[in-house]
């Protein structure tokens, strides 16, 4: 007696075709989404160093001579100017002039992808940025900060 031809146990050609395709398409959104979130995570190092020098600006200010100042160790920082901050992945500078500051945290290497790249902030609270990142101005601000 013959024993039957029993069909093996393995994948097809297309089923294994099928499923690289299905991986090919999920790298191809997963990848750049996540890209993106990590520019976004460094992005809040700047940021809050920025709002953190704003608030020494502020103290600093009511003191006489109630000026501001650019001198970052007046602030409480190590440098006067080119402060890295605390993940290294900006520098903060200070200008002052007609009364007022801003304060520019600049992208350091490896932010080169950052449609953001070097974000501001003045006395005023008014948040900007110098990049890339293209659409009206109330878009470019909420896409930054």
């Amino acid at each position: 007696m013959r024993k039957p031809i029993s069909k093996s146990g393995g994948f097809t050609l297309i089923e294994i075709m099928v499923t690289v395709a299905i991986l090919a398409i999920i790298a191809t959104v997963a990848i750049p989404s996540y890209q993106r979130q990590t520019l976004k995570s460094k992005r809040s190092d700047g940021m809050a160093m920025l709002m953190d020098a704003a608030a020494k600006q502020e103290r600093y200010a009511i003191d006489p001579p109630y000026l501001y100042t650019a001198d970052m160790t007046k602030l409480g920082y190590s440098v006067s100017t080119a402060v890295p901050s605390e993940k290294g992945y900006y520098k903060l500078s200070a200008v002052v002039a007609g009364g007022g500051f801003t304060l520019t945290a600049t992208a350091q290497t490896g932010q080169d992808a950052d449609e953001c790249k070097n974000l501001t902030l003045d006395n005023t609270g008014k948040r900007d940025w110098t990049g890339t990142n293209a659409g009206p101005p109330v878009t470019k601000v909420a896409n930054c900060w």
